[in-house]
């Protein structure tokens, strides 16, 4: 049996679809450049309450010429000096430098208590090797060994392509890390090459990323097809005023054809025909609002809508008694109706739509006028 009514829904028509869509994508994308974690969380990870500050810690954060190297191509390069410069007040790391790429800029932050490090490595484009020097960012994010007394870590790099090597010619992420000292050197590595060497991280979550956001695109779907569906796009006084501004012929006014008196309906569900079910319909010229009864399958209803003699269109709300007809399928729940007038059938066609916390569902309905023809109060002035 069907649940013939409606009710309201969170969302209208395309729309929802649209920014169901427009959600799972952004979020597969943006999943995966949240791969490269950002420098103020590296540095104080993990949580500062649950360490104790040691005073020994700031002797790791000197300003003076330290000495880098990197790991790219399964190679070392370097080393490489560059000059620091720690403020404790701000606790930020200022420098520059230069390597096999290009002079650069150093910006960051760091931590004493977590002895941590997170730099970025700006390159003065036009500088060093001007194929892999594109003027690109390298994010740096090194913790203090003490056993071999340096700071040791990762680099990562960011293009406006994609996600690039050391060198922004290249592809991936590498092993690094800055020492104190001359003497001092990384022991991390990796091992890509070329433009096929993205960060195995940056990989894993994007790919993490991507099918997080197409299952969620799907849920969006089937969420956005559930809710919507039994929901008609437009209210009924939207609908049955659709293009009334227009500059309609004197023949589109034709108000013969809204007839008070017994009409006949069907509706389409589960594949087959309803009906036909009889209701008493009144038009009120003067309001241009209709009312009536009826039963049907279903149940007895009442029956309230709006027209349109220049759309030479309904809206109905019929409104089921609860007790009636089928218990089992009448929950006393509303149908909303949506009829244009077809000259060629003479009758009204359109859509039903019924949405109840059991049923969601929308199809087919006809109304056509029964011959018995009641004259009004209105008709008479």
């Amino acid at each position: 049996g069907g649940y013939y009514g409606g009710s309201g829904a969170s969302c209208e028509g395309d729309d929802c679809r649209t920014a169901a869509i427009i959600m799972g994508s952004i979020f597969g994308g943006v999943f995966g450049l949240l791969a490269i974690p950002k420098n103020s969380n590296f540095v104080k990870f993990p949580n500062l309450k649950s360490l104790r500050y040691n005073a020994s810690n700031i002797n790791h954060f000197q300003s003076g010429i330290w000495t880098s190297q990197y790991f790219q191509y399964k190679s070392w390069h370097g080393p490489y000096h560059l000059s620091l410069f720690f403020d404790h007040q701000s606790l930020r790391v200022t420098g520059s430098g230069s390597d096999d790429i290009g002079s650069f800029t150093i910006d960051g932050i760091y931590s004493i208590q977590t002895q941590r490090i997170g730099l970025t490595k700006t390159y003065a484009q036009g500088t060093g090797n001007l194929s892999e020097n594109l003027g690109h960012d390298v994010i740096i994010q090194l913790k203090w060994n003490s056993k071999n007394s340096q700071f040791e870590g990762k680099w990562y790099v960011k293009t406006r392509i994609t996600v690039e090597c050391q060198g922004g010619g290249g592809g991936g992420s590498g092993g690094g890390g800055f020492s104190g000292g001359s003497h001092h050197y990384w022991s991390s590595s990796s091992s890509c090459r070329g433009s096929a060497c993205p960060s195995r991280t940056v990989l894993w979550l994007s790919i993490v990323g991507g099918i997080t956001g197409f299952v969620l695109l799907v849920v969006g779907i089937i969420y956005c097809k559930k809710s919507c569906t039994g929901q008609p796009s437009r209210s009924n006084v939207v609908f049955v005023q659709k293009n009334s501004q227009k500059n309609y012929e004197l023949e589109n006014y034709d108000s013969s054809i809204f007839k008070s008196g017994h009409w006949k309906s069907q509706y389409l569900q589960y594949g087959r025909w309803h009906g036909p079910h009889r209701c008493s319909l009144v038009f009120n010229g003067h309001s241009m609002s209709i009312k009536g009864s009826g039963s049907d399958d279903i149940g007895t209803f009442t029956l309230d809508g709006v027209y349109a003699s220049q759309t030479q269109r309904i809206g109905l709300t019929k409104t089921y008694q609860r007790g009636t007809g089928n218990l089992s399928e009448n929950l006393g729940h509303q149908v909303t109706i949506q009829l244009k007038w077809c000259p060629e059938n003479n009758q009204f066609e359109g859509k039903w739509y019924v949405q109840t916390p059991k049923y969601h569902g929308d199809d087919k309905f006809v109304l056509k006028f029964d011959g018995q023809h009641i004259v009004t109060v209105y008709e008479k002035v």
